[in-house]
């Protein structure tokens, strides 16, 4: 209540109606169907700087909705920021807001999946019966979105390589680069050779550069357990779906599994030679070797391709 400077605070002049203004409310889930499969989708557009709006709206995975799923971390629960869902009070973890302003178009809605608001999580039942289903959920979705986070100095450049080495290791693996190896393999012609066509190739070949990748690699994303399924889930290679996304800067996840294909193999090969077919890369295991461990990308990577190998025998776990 707010008394004008001519009036004491038991005597006044006139009745005055007090009302007290509550924090928005917080929202209120209603139960899934539980007759058949079903999950909640959301993400209102709106322009960057406005708050974050959702609306969960309920589809049947029966019927087969487009709908993309996000694949992130957490990150801490001590640090949360607002959003709006339907109107009422709702706080997520900062790592997920700044996915969702990235994420969110400015003129039209973007149907998204993401476990933190779609699934309710004081709800011990349904939580418990959408894990359950979160491999089928994320193989349904038209694609999975990983968000790494938010852009570092050098997170740019890293993603720039992925797409550059990732095509390069496409066109290695299907044999349009075998007469260009034949022409320099045997040869005392080195590394400076081979550096030189990389670079033709549109790859680069600066230590600087690839020590991005192994930083960008080195991110709290790929350690997350459940990322396991959610890749694994969206396929492998060339029937990938997924994006790949840090800061405002996209790469295709088919980018990612051929980059990693190609430094594998190198690595297993215990040497600077990819043994498929004798083609030295000198530059990455050198920076690599340098770092006294292997990232975790490709790590993750690696452990997709076990699971693929698996669910190709029969079972999947």
């Amino acid at each position: 209540m707010i008394v004008g400077p001519n009036y004491s605070s038991s005597i006044l002049p006139y009745p005055v109606i007090v009302r007290r203004i509550s924090p928005m409310a917080a929202y209120q889930y209603t139960p899934l169907d539980t007759s058949t499969p079903t999950i909640r989708v959301v993400l209102k557009a709106g322009p960057w700087n406005l708050g974050i709006q959702c609306e969960l709206r309920e589809r049947a995975l029966i019927d087969q909705p487009s709908y993309e799923t996000l694949s992130y971390c957490w990150g801490p629960q001590t640090n949360l920021k607002p959003i709006s869902l339907h109107g009422c009070a709702h706080h997520v973890t900062v790592n997920l807001e700044a996915a969702l302003r990235h994420l969110r178009s400015e003129d039209a809605d973007r149907v998204l999946w993401v476990d933190a608001l779609c699934i309710n999580q004081q709800d011990l039942e349904e939580r418990e019966k959408q894990v359950e289903k979160m491999y089928d959920i994320y193989k349904a979705a038209t694609r999975v979105v990983s968000w790494i986070g938010d852009a570092t100095e050098d997170s740019n450049v890293a993603i720039k390589l992925i797409r550059e080495f990732g095509s390069f290791s496409q066109n290695l693996w299907k044999g349009k680069y075998d007469d260009v190896i034949a022409d320099i393999d045997g040869t005392d012609a080195g590394f400076q050779a081979r550096s030189e066509i990389l670079e033709m190739l549109g790859v680069s070949t600066s230590t600087q550069i690839w020590n991005s990748l192994w930083k960008f690699f080195d991110r709290p994303y790929w350690e997350r357990i459940w990322i396991i399924q959610e890749l694994f889930a969206d396929g492998l290679l060339d029937k990938s779906r997924g994006i790949i996304m840090c800061g405002k800067a996209i790469v295709e996840r088919v980018w990612y599994d051929y980059t990693c294909t190609t430094l594998v193999t190198t690595i297993m090969a215990s040497s600077s030679r990819f043994q498929a077919n004798s083609f030295t890369l000198d530059e990455p295991m050198r920076s690599l070797a340098l770092r006294g461990h292997h990232p975790a990308g490709i790590t993750m990577f690696q452990t997709i391709c076990g699971c693929q190998y698996n669910a190709s025998r029969g079972w999947r776990s």
